[in-house]
């Protein structure tokens, strides 16, 4: 049975180790053979058909011909995205356009962008982090916890991918608290060196990163962070979609892979939820085709627990209701407070989503859990202006704007063990795929 104990470095001890967070021989595009900016892309979720076709014609190796590939209506079980996916993994390796790195390192990962402050005005921020190799965890069995809920269809399609690939092609984002700021300490000194990846996207955001061989520098790491509880930013089907595939590939070897095996990690980001440039944005939310829906009936019901107005308030819920198109921001009555929000639990009462989901949706609407998962009955939409647009199409019912979550309001929720509704948190900017990958080999041992 592995144990965390095995982490413990005494003083001295050069032996090598099966680690919690550990480097990792990445597998990325050479800038010799391609240019670094046209082959990366944003995560598979937030690509859209029109973004997928223009990174499509943008570069034939852009990545994410592996991460969302297009669909056929001919495709069989023998041709499709993901068989797809691997061919051309294993062809852009064959022409030396992915190179694996022959060391295990850890990545360094800058971001510089600008985004409102709390005046309106724009200020130039800064993320950093770095990416490692975490080992794995269930939920509620270790230190991994997340802070929404998952869906099944996405879980699906990474799972047919990562069997097909048996890599990581995008790194799962995690938060976790370090106020004394020891890990990035360790690792500030690197942000001032030569990257071996700079130049700035099409959305205005630099883009830095740096690879890190220092056997020294991993073990400080890992002592540091393997102590840490970590909440996943984003990610959390495809860090699900890890544990299902190293199980099978486990099953399929008669439960006999090793412990150090590659397959019992995931390539994860860290990010320290302190850090001045970790911005959280909001998901919207159209409803639509929802069965007899009636608008004034609707809002009726509302304004027995809601205060409209017409000017936003701070966490006042945006309605805008077709097909008048007025926009309303509602807040809850204080009478009203303790009796609707009994069935939430503290923590969440101050949570948009939660209380979005649990009073207008299932209390008025009735909706179930299956419903809130249907994607023709819920939309979740980033751009504050592009949900709104929506009160132009026939099926909208009505279009919902949520405010952006607190992150100490995010920590109390995880750290409280509760889970969120869906698409509850955006982490803005996305990271990149495309900037290294992460081989998954069954034979590979993961040591410092």
């Amino acid at each position: 049975m592995f144990s965390l104990n095995i982490l413990k470095k005494r003083k001295g001890d050069k032996r090598l180790m099966i680690p919690d967070i550990a480097p990792f021989p990445g597998l990325r595009y050479d800038p010799r053979k391609t240019s670094i900016k046209n082959v990366v892309a944003p995560p598979y979720d937030v690509i859209s058909a029109d973004l997928q076709k223009k990174l499509y014609n943008k570069d034939s190796h852009n990545v994410v011909r592996l991460i969302l590939g297009n669909q056929f209506p001919e495709d069989t079980e023998k041709n499709n995205r993901y068989t797809r996916a691997a061919a051309d993994l294993e062809k852009w390796m064959k022409e030396g356009v992915l190179v694996q790195d022959t060391q295990p390192s850890l990545y360094l990962y800058e971001q510089v962008y600008e985004s409102a402050g709390s005046d309106g005005k724009k200020v130039v921020r800064v993320r950093r982090g770095f990416l490692a190799a975490k080992r794995l965890e269930e939920f509620g069995k270790g230190k991994v916890m997340p802070h929404e809920k998952t869906l099944s269809g996405p879980k699906v399609d990474r799972l047919l991918l990562t069997r097909a690939c048996r890599a990581n092609l995008s790194p799962i984002f995690a938060l976790y608290s370090d106020p004394e700021k020891k890990a990035m300490t360790l690792l500030q000194n690197f942000f001032h060196t030569e990257p071996m990846i700079d130049f700035i996207d099409e959305e205005g955001i630099r883009q830095r990163f740096w690879s890190v061989q220092d056997r020294e520098l991993f073990l400080q790491i890992n002592e540091i962070l393997s102590k840490k509880k970590l909440f996943i930013a984003d990610g959390h089907h495809r860090y699900e979609t890890a544990i299902t595939y190293r199980n099978e590939i486990k099953t399929q070897q008669g439960n006999s892979l090793d412990e150090s095996s590659s397959l019992n990690y995931v390539m994860m980001f860290f990010s320290e939820m302190s850090d001045p440039g970790l911005v959280i944005l909001p998901t919207h939310r159209v409803l639509k085709n929802w069965p007899g829906f009636n608008g004034d009936y609707f809002k009726k019901k509302l304004k027995e627990i809601f205060v409209f107005r017409k000017e936003q308030e701070e966490q006042s819920l945006g309605l805008l209701l077709p097909p008048d198109r007025d926009l309303y921001f509602l807040t809850l009555k204080k009478e009203h407070m303790i009796s609707v929000l009994a069935d939430l639990p503290e923590p969440l009462r101050g949570v948009d989503t939660a209380i979005l989901h649990q009073v207008i949706f299932k209390k008025i609407l009735g909706m179930k859990e299956e419903d809130e998962k249907n994607l023709q009955i819920l939309s979740f939409i980033k751009n504050r202006e592009e949900a709104l647009s929506f009160g132009h199409h026939p099926e909208t019912n009505a279009v919902f704007l949520l405010n952006s979550s607190k992150m100490k309001i995010l920590e109390r929720v995880v750290e409280a063990g509760l889970i969120l509704p869906p698409k509850t948190t955006y982490f803005y900017p996305k990271l990149l795929s495309g900037l290294v990958m992460h081989p998954l080999d069954p034979e590979r041992r993961v040591v410092i």
